[in-house]
């Protein structure tokens, strides 16, 4: 079995990338993994959370492609946009020396960048299924023809991705892709392994798909069992309790106390930038609790699915920087993230859903990674739920958890300071809208109800889509009309809206010509683009690249939804393009 690297048979650049970045001995997972994708070999990997599966399959990624650089080499697929960015900074740090190209398909980002980067061929895409699905179902994009030619596809975090709500996006990108028949690799890596894991096992044939199995302190070459796979590690790891009331004053009385203590204690042991994170169930509550934290003093900072990406990325970069010592986050977080100086982890609310203890590993995993101590403590009440939650997480990691030692009158003395500071937090929120923002999330779920959205709603902000066409207007001299494939789309992604379409000319200065042009929200277009229920509204700007003119009229539109028309929503009335300020813009 492989001591060093160099013994793997790797590039020797790839072997100096390794060291130069503190990479000296290979973990179980990468001594096992590792040989097999060489030979290229189809698996399954899983191993304790922090144990090196992203440089499993990393480094002979990496290995092969240098043989022969293009693009689209490979394809990483992850459930949360935060671990899609933390894996492309792995290619990107190992790839530095062959200057490996490695892009980022998330929701919540611009499309037509992104589609432009994907044209462009990129060594490495890492996506989250919606977005990438997205992208290939665009019939004006060139996404399709970008995959014909991969080679690796790799499932991380594969438990959740083959999980029912992503199956519609799946599909849509294993029918777009290179199939296997031709040759394509495929890695599945996950810390637990679930029944739809074992069920593409035995779809692939199990020896075709082995299970490479590094749990445990061993390491067996070969097979793992399936049964014992997905253990956690609590060699290194403290898991606790606390039985408590509902309430959530109470509750976060008794998060304020264990922060301070747990804080208090890692200073104390020599680690004055330790820092810990508290898993919740909602957006509502993780934002809730941030604010209150926040006014009672407390470095924190928060983690949900209704932030828009920019504020995802500066959030999740404030604690890894330390600037907040807090994470307070929905299980967005709970899965692949290395944070190296998470000491302590607390479950404000305890995962309920059918996955409850694997959810509940992947969040524990957050701390005690390589080697390292940690605790885990989680926060149990009378709730019927709350118990069963608990057994099915003890009969997973085959033993009890332990109570959690703490002092109650010392607790209690903070409640009042506590529900003042949770009155001001929910007070604030109102006024800022955020209640409104929850509102809207739910009604948003109601709709999209068996179409495939995520539990926790990160991939699960679909384009809302709308054809609007133009009725016999006059823009500067042309008269535009709908024709074959004559239709504008808009796509909303939050509070992001975009288009494109093709337009043609009955007559005037463009006449009998198509016009492509692709379209853009800004944020300081207050009036561009309004979406009001089934309706949207608002002005246009075309530029032709064909004449260099600039058409400053907005035509009436008619709305269509699911193929059924609507009523004209509004009239054009002439416009002032200012400097490159314009809306549709002619490719």
């Amino acid at each position: 079995m492989a001591r060093r690297f160099r013994d793997f048979g790797i590039a020797p650049w790839l072997v100096s990338a390794c060291e130069s970045l503190n990479l000296t001995t290979p973990t179980p997972i990468q001594q096992k993994a590792i040989p097999l994708i060489l030979k290229g070999n189809d698996l399954i990997g899983t191993a304790p959370t922090g144990s090196g599966k992203t440089a499993a399959y990393c480094l002979p990624i990496l290995h092969h492609l240098s043989a022969d650089p293009y693009g689209v080499y490979c394809l990483v697929l992850v459930p949360a946009r935060e671990l899609a960015f933390q894996i492309a900074d792995h290619f990107s740090a190992l790839g530095a020396p062959m200057r490996a190209v490695v892009k980022v398909v998330v929701g919540g980002m611009d499309m037509l960048t992104q589609s432009t980067a994907l044209a462009n061929r990129p060594h490495v895409v890492v996506a989250t299924p919606g977005r990438l699905a997205d992208h290939l179902k665009n019939p004006e994009g060139s996404a399709k023809q970008v995959f014909k030619q991969l080679k690796v596809l790799v499932l991380d975090e594969a438990d959740r991705l083959l999980a029912k709500c992503f199956e519609p996006d799946l599909s849509v990108i294993l029918e777009a892709i290179c199939p296997r028949s031709q040759g394509r690799q495929t890695l599945l890596f996950s810390a637990t392994v679930t029944e739809s894991i074992k069920q593409m096992r035995h779809l692939f044939s199990e020896d075709k798909m082995p299970l490479v199995n590094a749990h445990g302190a061993d390491g067996a070459d070969g097979e793992g069992d399936d049964d014992a796979a997905g253990e956690v590690p609590v060699k290194h790891l403290q898991q606790r309790y606390v039985f408590l009331p509902s309430t959530f004053s109470v509750r976060l009385a008794y998060l304020r106390h264990i922060v301070d203590e747990q804080l208090g204690a890692m200073e104390r042991e020599g680690h004055p930038h330790g820092q810990g994170i508290v898993f919740v169930a909602t957006c509502e509550t993780c934002q809730l609790l941030t604010t209150t934290l926040e006014h009672l003093g407390v470095s924190v900072t928060a983690l949900h699915s209704l932030q828009n990406q920019r504020r995802r990325v500066a959030s999740l970069g404030k604690f890894r920087s330390g600037v907040s010592r807090i994470l307070i986050s929905t299980d967005v977080g709970s899965r692949g993230l290395d944070l190296p100086k998470v000491g302590f982890i607390v479950n404000f609310d305890l995962p309920h859903l059918t996955d409850a203890a694997a959810t509940y590993l992947h969040r524990v995993g957050r701390t005690a990674r390589a080697g390292r101590q940690g605790l885990a403590v989680s926060f149990v009440t009378e709730r019927p739920r709350d118990v069963a939650a608990v057994h099915a997480i003890e009969a997973k990691i085959g033993k009890q958890l332990h109570a959690h030692e703490t002092n109650e009158d010392e607790v209690l003395k903070g409640l009042g300071k506590v529900s003042k500071a949770v009155n001001k937090a929910q007070l604030l929120l109102s006024e800022v809208g955020f209640d409104q923002k929850v509102e809207e999330r739910k009604k948003k779920r109601k709709r999209g109800e068996g179409q495939g959205q995520t539990a926790n709603g990160d991939d699960a902000d679909k384009a809302r889509r709308f054809s609007v066409k133009f009725r016999s207007d006059d823009i500067d001299g042309g008269r535009w009309q709908r024709g074959r494939k004559r239709w504008l789309f808009f796509e909303r992604h939050g509070n992001a809206t975009r288009g494109y379409g093709t337009l043609q000319s009955e007559s005037g200065i463009a006449k009998n010509k198509v016009i492509r042009f692709s379209w853009k929200w800004k944020e300081d277009w207050k009036n561009c683009i309004v979406f009001k229920g089934r309706h949207v509204e608002g002005k246009m700007w075309v530029e032709s690249n064909q004449t260099g003119r600039i058409f400053r009229r907005m035509g009436d539109w008619t709305v269509t939804r699911k193929g059924e028309e609507e009523e004209v929503v509004t009239k054009g009335d002439d416009l002032i393009a200012k400097d490159n300020d314009l809306g549709f813009i002619v490719r």
